[in-house]
C-alpha cells in the first residue's frame, strides 16, 4: 500500500530458515507484553534467522490507522517479499503471529507459497462475531448500533469487517504448509472456541496442530510458560522445515 514498514532482521551467517514475528493490535516489534524479543532470541539461538517488524500504524512504521487484519495481511506479504530479496528461499520461511497478528498470518498464508509453516496464537476465527460482542462493551451503545458502526468503518476507512474471517482462509490453506494453533483456555477477549473453530475448518489434519494452554489468558501463553512455549514452537518449525 505504499507504506514503509520498520523492522529488524536478525540474520544467521547462512540464510537457512527464517521466522517472521507479527505482533497484535496496539503492540510493536519489541513489545514487552508478549516478550517478543525474548522469544526472538530463543529462536535465533536455535539456528533461525528472525524478522521483527511493526505493522502499519504501529511502532515506527508508517500509517495512522490499523484495520484488524484487512490491510495488515498485505504487510505480512510485503515482509515475505522482503525476505526473499534477502536470500531466503521459498520453503524456508515461517510466520508466527499473536492476536490480530495471528489472524493476519492466517489470512496471508494462502497467498504465500514461499511460507512453509505458520503459528497462530490467540487469533479470532471471524472478526465480525467478536466485534458483535465487543462493540457494545467498548462503546456503551446497544447492539442495535453495531450495523451502523460497521457500515461507517467501510465508508470511512474502506474496511470490510465481514472479510476479516481467518476461518475462511483455511478453506484455501496450502496442502504443504504446516499450521500450529495456540490459544489460552481462559482467554476473555478472544474465547478459546475460536481456536476450535479454526481447527475444525481445516479438513486435512495431517500438518495441523492445536495446543490449548490451560489457565492462560489472551496472548499470554509465552509469558506464562516461556520454556514450554519456546520448545513446542521450535520443535514445530524444526519438523515442518524438514518435510
Amino acid at each position: 500500500g505504499g507504506l514503509m514498514l520498520s523492522g529488524w532482521l536478525l540474520r544467521q551467517k547462512n540464510p537457512g530458515n527464517v521466522i517472521a514475528l507479527v505482533h497484535g493490535k496496539g503492540q510493536h516489534r519489541d513489545d514487552p507484553g508478549i516478550r517478543i524479543l525474548d522469544l526472538a532470541q530463543r529462536l535465533y539461538q536455535s539456528g533461525y534467522s528472525v524478522l521483527l517488524f511493526d505493522l502499519r500504524g504501529h511502532g515506527q512504521s508508517q500509517g495512522r490507522r490499523f484495520s484488524l487484519g484487512y490491510y495488515e495481511s498485505g504487510d505480512v506479504r510485503g515482509a515475505v517479499d522482503f525476505l526473499k530479496t534477502q536470500g531466503f528461499d521459498s520453503g524456508h520461511i515461517g510466520l508466527l503471529g499473536w492476536s490480530m497478528g495471528g489472524a493476519t498470518v492466517l489470512m496471508a498464508a494462502p497467498h504465500l507459497p514461499a511460507v512453509k509453516a505458520v503459528v497462530s496464537d490467540s487469533a479470532y476465527a471471524d472478526l465480525y462475531q467478536v466485534l458483535a460482542s465487543e462493540i457494545p462493551k467498548q462503546s456503551g451503545l446497544p447492539r442495535i448500533f453495531n450495523r451502523g458502526i460497521l457500515v461507517a468503518a467501510r465508508i470511512l476507512y474502506g474496511i470490510n469487517i465481514h472479510a476479516i474471517k481467518p476461518v475462511a482462509a483455511l478453506a484455501k490453506w496450502p496442502k504443504d504448509t504446516a499450521l500450529l494453533i495456540i490459544h489460552g483456555s481462559d482467554d476473555a477477549l478472544i474465547p478459546v472456541e475460536n481456536a476450535f473453530r479454526l481447527h475444525g475448518a481445516l479438513k486435512d489434519k495431517h500438518r495441523l496442530h492445536l495446543w490449548v494452554v490451560s489457565g492462560v489468558g489472551h496472548s499470554d501463553a509465552y509469558r506464562s510458560h516461556p520454556e514450554i512455549y519456546a520448545r513446542r514452537v521450535t520443535e514445530f518449525f524444526d519438523k515442518s522445515f524438514q518435510h
